[in-house]
């Protein structure tokens, strides 16, 4: 790799390569009970993607892009959510977020590497986004294959403002949903409320919150944000844990009573990102509590041995773009 490799992202890279990537290549979504799942998801391919990208590791990332290629790639143009690493037996349908993040990544690659077979791979998928994962001028969350039906809906925390704009410079059809991604999520603020909605239904025009609330949702609607006024009840619900808990709940209700006593270190290293993406002064309370987890190895249960894919890469790719400066 290019730039130095922190010993946190050593321990964590050493745990994917031996317990979480099979033979053939596919990353493992998650071990429960110490079994391993049967699926491979298409975001853990993008969140390494976009990790070897700031890494400087072109051969790695022309690895992970053949395996993508393989095994995630429709016949019709759209990328597949999953896959069944025992059948190799694809779910036909295709996430918005996912596909965004690999549409990011190749732009990221080409950026990094200058290789032109990244902006055609990049340029194919972008035209799957925008024929299938899209309504008038607004993204949709999903495009099922199997009935061939778009889900007219969108979860807020599908709409990365940041990575919308860097695909817009390079695919100008993406300008006018970057525009009505960025007033969903600005219009969604209730002043009177800690909590954002989880999505959007366009059949009957309105936001709609869940009676639970999934903070780790939450953080990521948060990060899509461009502008830290539309933050600030978040914020303050945060910091109001921190500083009564000295912890992050995984589950809430609206009026912001816990619902759930597990913690889930993924939101903590999503929160830095947050903290430190909007420069907020309390940010050395985050990197405190992210220190408690032991990052020489897995994250995860090591009672029950449970282990998520979503939870390595996330911090692995928090640890990434920290040392980067970005």
């Amino acid at each position: 790799m290019e730039k130095k490799v922190a010993k946190e992202e050593k321990g964590i890279l050493k745990f994917l390569r031996e317990r979480l990537i099979d033979k053939r290549g596919l990353i493992i979504s998650e071990i429960k009970n110490s079994k391993p799942s049967d699926y491979s998801l298409l975001e853990s391919y993008g969140e390494l993607m976009e990790y070897v990208s700031l890494k400087g590791d072109k051969n790695t990332f022309d690895i992970l892009l053949s395996i993508l290629k393989k095994y995630f790639v429709s016949k019709e143009g759209y990328l597949y959510w999953r896959v069944n690493r025992v059948t190799l037996k694809p779910e036909k349908t295709t996430a918005l977020v996912d596909s965004l993040r690999i549409l990011h990544g190749l732009i990221l690659a080409y950026e990094k590497f200058r290789d032109e077979r990244y902006l055609e791979s990049a340029k194919f998928i972008a035209n799957g986004i925008l024929k299938y994962n899209t309504f008038g001028d607004k993204f949709v969350d999903s495009y099922d294959g199997n009935i061939e039906k778009r889900i007219f809906r969108i979860s807020l925390f599908y709409l990365d403002l940041d990575k919308i704009k860097k695909i817009s410079q390079y695919f100008a059809d993406f300008k006018r949903y970057y525009q009505s991604s960025k007033n969903l999520l600005e219009n969604s603020i209730k002043p009177d409320l800690f909590f954002f909605p989880k999505e959007y239904d366009y059949l009957s025009q309105r936001y709609i919150f869940p009676k639970e609330i999934n903070m780790l949702e939450q953080v990521l609607t948060a990060l899509n944000m461009e502008n830290k006024l539309y933050l600030e009840k978040f914020i303050d619900f945060v910091n109001m844990e921190l500083n009564k808990n000295r912890r992050i709940f995984i589950r809430y209700d609206l009026k912001s009573n816990k619902l759930s006593d597990t913690e889930d270190p993924t939101i903590y290293f999503l929160l830095l990102r947050l903290y430190k993406k909007f420069d907020y002064r309390d940010v050395e309370n985050i990197i405190h509590i992210t220190k408690r987890f032991n990052l020489t190895y897995g994250l995860g249960d090591e009672i029950n041995k449970d282990y998520f894919a979503f939870t390595q890469l996330e911090v692995l790719l928090t640890l990434g773009i920290l040392e980067s400066g970005l």
